[in-house]
C-alpha cells in the first residue's frame, strides 16, 4: 500500500512526523492516545478510499458518474477525518510548540 498509493505515502510522512514532534514534547497518556486514534482513524479511511478506488477502476472500465459520485463521497471520508485529525494535532501540539517558541 505506501509503494504504490501516493495519497497513503503522504498521510503517512505525515504521521511519521508527528509522532516525531511528539516525542519531544512531552505528552502525556491522554494526548498520545488522542494523537495517535486520529493518525490510525486517517490511515485507516485512507487504506479503506484505496481499495475502494482500486476495486471500481478494475471493475468498471467505462466512465459513469455515479461511480464518480461514489469515489468522491469516500474520498470526502478521508478529508473529513483529516480535518479531525489536524484540528486534534493543533489543539494538542499547539500550545506546546509556542511555549518553545
Amino acid at each position: 500500500m505506501i509503494q504504490k498509493d501516493r495519497s497513503f505515502q503522504i498521510h503517512f510522512l505525515i504521521a511519521i512526523f508527528v509522532i516525531f514532534i511528539s516525542g519531544f514534547l512531552n505528552l502525556n497518556w491522554d494526548e498520545w492516545d488522542r494523537i495517535l486514534s486520529s493518525i490510525l482513524l486517517v490511515l485507516s479511511f485512507e487504506a479503506v478510499n484505496s481499495g475502494f478506488e482500486i476495486d471500481v477502476d478494475r471493475t468498471v472500465k467505462v466512465f459513469n458518474s455515479e461511480v464518480k459520485i461514489s469515489k468522491n463521497v469516500f474520498a470526502s471520508g478521508v478529508f473529513l477525518v483529516s480535518v479531525k485529525a489536524a484540528i486534534t494535532g493543533i489543539i494538542i501540539l499547539g500550545p506546546k510548540i509556542l511555549l518553545l517558541i
